[in-house]
């Protein structure tokens, strides 16, 4: 018990309170049913009547007040659990774990950001990860813009199968991202799930084919909710492919999971609201689609709100800070810095590109060029290298004054 309330003091904490209510309320209702009964034992006839109406009445005055004092507090009650329920802190003393950043407005802030978020090494089964830990732990050290794939697909088995409406296009496009000996290893895959029990589709994290790969979308956005509910001052920035999953899977998803009590609902162009406001608000979650938002206001074009860099790198010689998608219009401005090697990304590459030097002088030159600081800057192996401390130095924190703020502790 003491190490649970070490490490998750919020949840335990809660648990108590909610047991100590439900024991409170139950020993509240009891007495008011046995006054309730006392009161219904009354002698029968005019004398009988006579002589307990006083007392009646007064037992009844009582049951009434009692009511309505249980109604009130039960009231207070449920508001103040709402409050934590969605994680609104008493204080904002910090956010996104500096002092400095409070505030400032949302496209002025830097946000550490991870690319094929959902693809973690410590992942049973995932192939050709491209970071070395899931989302929790990524939420946990730091990292607070994810971009992530969602796809329709069944499982079959102990594997799932990715639903493609148009599969030889798929195999072409997706040979692209995961080169052909990706491809290949998806296709074998998948010709040995033909003819197995499939179980109910539905919206999975994957990269290419949920074959290589997947995590049901809603226990991911379940966990990015209970960190929000135990941080209650962090801000998140969400980028979607949406690969075949609608915007009404992604809302429901969104629904299913809770997160939407932290989605953020306001303006996305400028004036930006600050990270103190939306933190005070509750809309701490800016979600963001690549291909399709129609329907659902919260869900932003993402390359309407957003510029960015290319993304398809095969050297470090070849970085560049030209405009690509969202042309440069956005007011917010993604920096994709990663190496590729299809079909498995490098971290002997990221030890070169996320060492410390190396991503401040782009992420200088690409502010100089664009005119705007990266807002998210992306990379594959944030462990490996330097990624916080250089978001550190560019949100104008050094790594000791970030750490004082609050931050996430540094990689171990």
């Amino acid at each position: 018990m003491g190490l649970l309330l070490v490490m998750h003091p919020a949840k335990v904490l809660t648990t108590a309170a909610l047991l100590a209510g439900v024991s409170l309320g139950f020993v509240g209702l009891r007495e008011l049913f046995e006054i309730l009964l006392r009161g219904q034992s009354r002698p029968a006839g005019d004398e009988g009547r006579r002589r307990t109406r006083g007392p009646s009445a007064a037992r009844e005055s009582a049951v009434v007040g009692l009511v309505t004092a249980a109604l009130v507090v039960g009231g207070v009650a449920v508001l103040h659990r709402s409050a934590r329920t969605v994680g609104i802190p008493v204080t904002i003393d910090a956010c996104n774990g500096s002092r400095n950043l409070c505030d400032r407005p949302l496209d002025e802030v830097v946000f550490a950001g991870t690319h094929n978020s959902m693809g973690g090494a410590d992942i049973p089964d995932w192939m050709f990860a491209n970071q070395e830990r899931g989302i929790m732990q990524q939420l946990r050290d730091g990292i607070r813009a994810f971009l992530i794939d969602a796809y329709r697909a069944v499982p079959v088995g102990d594997k799932v199968k990715t639903i493609l409406d148009n599969e030889s296009a798929a195999m072409a496009t997706y040979e692209q991202v995961l080169g052909k000996e990706g491809v290949e290893a998806a296709k074998r895959i998948r010709e040995r799930l033909v003819g197995g029990d499939e179980g109910p589709r539905d919206i999975y994290l994957c990269h290419g084919f949920c074959e290589l790969g997947a995590l049901r979308m809603t226990p991911i956005l379940e966990q990015m909710h209970e960190f929000l509910v135990e941080n209650p001052n962090e801000v998140l920035i969400i980028v979607i492919q949406d690969e075949g999953a609608t915007p009404r899977d992604i809302e429901a998803c969104f629904e299913q999971s809770g997160l939407m009590d932290f989605v953020y609902h306001g303006r996305v162009t400028p004036p930006w609201p600050t990270l103190r406001e939306m933190v005070a608000s509750g809309g701490r979650v800016l979600v963001l689609a690549e291909h399709h938002s129609e329907g659902v206001a919260w869900l932003h074009p993402a390359f309407e709100v957003m510029q960015e860099t290319p993304y398809r790198f095969r050297d470090p010689s070849e970085f560049s800070c030209a405009p690509n998608r969202g042309g440069t219009s956005g007011s917010l401005f993604l920096m994709n810095h990663w190496i590729e090697t299809p079909p498995s990304p490098l971290p002997s590459n990221a030890e070169i590109v996320n060492a410390y030097d190396f991503l401040l002088a782009r992420a200088r030159r690409c502010e100089k060029e664009r005119g705007r600081i990266p807002n998210i800057i992306a990379v594959d192996f944030y462990r490996t290298g330097d990624l916080f401390d250089v978001v550190a130095t560019l949100n104008g924190d050094s790594p000791e004054q970030a750490q004082a703020g609050g931050a996430p502790a540094r990689r171990p």
